[in-house]
Parts: structure tokens; C-alpha cells; sequence
């Protein structure tokens, strides 16, 4: 049996960091409650009560209440960036390194336990890299990201120094049990710093997606469009390049509305936004700039290039239709363009341009037409 100084030692010194981060992450999981947010708190506690029974001399409960903070922290990350947990690849790691640890028979801090410990961290610690990359538009991979990566990039060193440390047959004090507890106290001092951290960086990503992205149809709203329409036009002054706008206004909206309903309406701006955005090349920007009344921020593009992109949304916007009640109601577009230099160099001059454009363009009482579907497809 270990003398119990050593073990006294460690686990005090890892006890008070350890107990400020089963603080931090509780009140991030009572503030927030989101999912995941329990199980980073449980594992966060978890740690605190490997600390106990490391001071108990309980090596055995210690190691498995270890291995259990750091897959609880992996999969309730996982869970609060909206990633699959994946147990069938997380679970056998740690359950395989326990089950070494508790069925051998050689004394306690040899190699086995080492490596057994070893065997769970060094694949979980990629799992933790690869889990905060970014995935989805509104996030960034930014500095708490990074710092937390390294961090568990440089844990994985670490073991992986051990492991060889110990196939050797020179491993020195900081590769022996008790002091190899230490890193693993020091993650989760770390996850009860950054996560924190992480969880502000998200809300004020999604805050500014909410303040930039209209979120009926995905697309950029007046304040996103205007602010990448200053920054390119001040790009395109500075090169001396191109950019063209094209708008897209539904016709006859309010009267659809009226007749069909907010719901038929909505549809059919997400319905119109998806045919516009089929007709969109790479690098241009994609907004609705009014209640129904899309744009296309095209840099690079004037001349007869913007006119054959206007072409292709005409034609894409020209027959519209969608399912509403069991009525299948066509519905139609008018598209215009205005280009910088010619048309104006400011985006309210170009916006003006292209809106007396569509002004001009609109003609006919009826904009839109309703069937059943069955006769329809008939």
C-alpha cells in the first residue's frame, strides 16, 4: 500500500482546484441548462470525489472516479456543441483501463497502472481536440478554443511521455503514481476555466448571427447586408473593382398574405430565398432587405456577367409555387439590378436604382394563382 502522506499531498493539492471547478461549471449548468452543461458539472465533480478517495488511499475508486471526469467532460461537450457523443468510440477506452487496473496483480503504481491509465487518456485527449472544432457557421475558432486544444494536446504528450517512460524501463517521479494524478487534476482545473469561457464566446456568436441573419429564411437581414456592403464597397474604391447588385421583390405579397395566410407567406419567402440562393455563385452575398424583398451582393460582377445572373434568378423566381391547405398556389417575382459606378457608389443609391427598376418591371393585376395539387400534377 502506498504510504498515505504522498496520497494526503496530492489530493489536497489537487482538492481546491478541483472543488473551484465543480463551483464554476455548477453555476455555469444552474445559469445556462443547456444540454451537456449537467454532465460537465458532473464531471467536474466526479474529479473532486477522485480527490477523496485518493486521500482515503482508495486507488482503485480514484482511477475509476478519474477516468469518469474525463469522459464525462468529452461527451458533455460533445453534447453542448451539438455533437453526436459517440459512446460506441468513447466508452471501451476507460471501461478497458479500468478493467486492467482492477484485475492485475502487480503492485500498486507499476507499470500496469500506468499504462492502463495511459490507454484511456491518449485516445480520449484527440476526442477533446477534435470535438472543438468548429462545425457550424456562427462559430469561430477563436482564442478559448485554441488555448483548451492545446492544453489537451499537450496532456496527451505528456501520457504519451509516460507510456514510454515506463516500456523503457526509466521512468522518473513525475511518471509514477501519485504525482501522475496531477496533470489530470490540472484538465480539470482547466475545463473549469475555459468552459466558461467557451459558453460566452457561443451566446455572443449567436447573439450576432441574431442581429445579422433574419431567421426565417437564413438569409443576411438589412443591418448583415449593409455592414458587408460598406466593407466591399470601400474594397472596391480602394482596387478600383466591380460590384453589382440584384433585387428580388415578391409581387403582390400582402395580397397573398391576406387571402392565404402568414403561414402560405412565410413559405413562400423561404420558398423564393431557396431558389435564389440555386442561383448563386461563391464569394456573392445573399440578404432580405425588406418584408419581401431579397439581395444579391455580387462583387467582381458588372456588365454582362450581372446580367446573366439576373437572368437566372428572372427565371428562377418566374413560377414559383407552394403547398398550403391543399392548394397548390403559384406565385411569381420581379428581379432588377443596379451596378457601382454606373448606377450609384453607395448601396442606398444602388438599392433606389434597382427598386424603381422593379417599379418600372411590375405589370398585371394577377401575380399569383391557386389549384388543387391533384388537378395540377393532372
Amino acid at each position: 500500500m502506498w504510504p498515505s502522506s504522498p496520497l494526503l499531498s496530492v489530493a489536497l493539492v489537487l482538492g481546491i482546484p478541483t472543488l473551484l471547478s465543480v463551483i464554476s461549471l455548477t453555476l455555469l449548468a444552474l445559469g445556462h441548462r443547456e444540454r451537456g452543461q449537467h454532465m460537465l458539472a458532473a464531471g467536474a465533480l466526479s474529479a473532486l470525489g477522485a480527490c477523496c478517495a485518493l486521500a482515503l488511499g482508495m486507488e482503485r475508486l480514484a482511477l475509476a472516479l478519474w477516468l469518469g471526469a474525463d469522459t464525462l467532460l468529452l461527451i458533455g461537450g460533445r453534447h453542448y456543441l451539438g455533437q453526436a457523443p459517440r459512446y460506441l468510440t468513447t466508452l471501451p477506452w476507460p471501461t478497458l483501463a479500468f478493467a486492467i487496473f482492477l484485475y492485475s496483480d502487480a503492485a500498486p503504481g507499476s507499470a500496469l497502472h500506468i499504462l492502463a491509465l495511459a490507454l484511456a487518456i491518449l485516445p480520449l485527449a484527440p476526442m477533446h481536440v477534435g470535438s472543438l472544432i468548429p462545425n457550424v457557421v456562427e462559430e469561430r475558432w477563436a482564442a478559448p478554443r485554441q488555448l483548451f486544444a492545446v492544453a489537451h494536446i499537450l496532456h496527451a504528450a505528456y501520457w504519451l511521455a509516460v507510456a514510454l517512460a515506463w516500456l523503457t524501463g526509466a521512468p522518473g517521479a513525475w511518471a509514477r503514481l501519485p504525482v501522475a494524478y496531477l496533470p489530470l487534476g490540472l484538465m480539470v482545473l482547466i475545463a473549469g476555466l475555459a468552459w466558461p469561457q467557451l459558453v460566452g464566446q457561443r451566446l455572443r456568436s449567436r447573439i450576432s448571427r441574431l442581429a445579422r441573419f433574419d431567421a426565417l429564411t437564413g438569409a443576411l437581414n438589412r443591418r448583415g447586408v449593409e455592414e458587408i456592403a460598406l466593407r466591399e464597397l470601400h474594397r472596391v474604391r480602394r482596387h478600383q473593382g466591380q460590384l453589382g447588385l440584384v433585387l428580388v421583390d415578391l409581387d403582390r405579397f400582402r395580397t397573398l398574405n391576406a387571402r392565404y395566410g402568414h403561414g402560405a407567406g412565410d413559405v413562400a419567402l423561404r420558398t423564393c430565398a431557396d431558389a435564389i440562393r440555386e442561383q448563386m455563385g461563391r464569394g456573392e452575398y445573399f440578404g432580405r432587405v425588406g418584408g419581401e424583398e431579397f439581395c444579391i451582393l455580387a462583387p467582381g460582377l458588372a456588365g454582362e456577367a450581372l446580367e446573366q445572373l439576373l437572368a437566372k434568378v428572372r427565371q428562377a423566381v418566374r413560377e414559383l409555387e407552394v403547398e398550403h391547405e391543399e392548394l397548390l398556389i403559384r406565385f411569381s417575382a420581379s428581379a432588377s439590378m443596379a451596378g457601382y459606378g454606373v448606377d450609384g457608389s453607395d448601396f442606398d443609391t444602388l438599392y433606389r436604382v434597382a427598386m424603381k427598376r422593379i417599379s418600372q418591371e411590375k405589370k398585371g393585376p394577377i401575380a399569383f394563382a391557386d389549384t388543387a395539387p391533384q388537378a395540377a400534377a393532372a
